[in-house]
């Protein structure tokens, strides 16, 4: 009926939030080991040179004010 339990490895996942400028993307990018980057802004360009990362790029929805 039961079955022993795995070890299973474990990983981070965070979100890092925060006003523009204050250097999260560059924070996340120097944390050790794999990291998965949803650019919302379309900022990480500058940093595919000097770090390895996954991303996904994604389309900003801005909402216009009713006429």
């Amino acid at each position: 009926m039961f079955q022993p339990a795995n070890q299973v490895k474990r990983y981070l996942k965070m979100v890092i939030y925060g006003k523009a400028g204050v250097g999260k993307t560059l924070f996340a990018l120097k944390v050790p080991g794999r990291k998965a980057v949803i650019n919302t802004g379309n900022e990480t360009d500058f940093y595919r040179r000097a770090y390895s990362f996954d991303v996904k790029n994604t389309c900003i929805f801005r909402s216009q004010a009713a006429p």
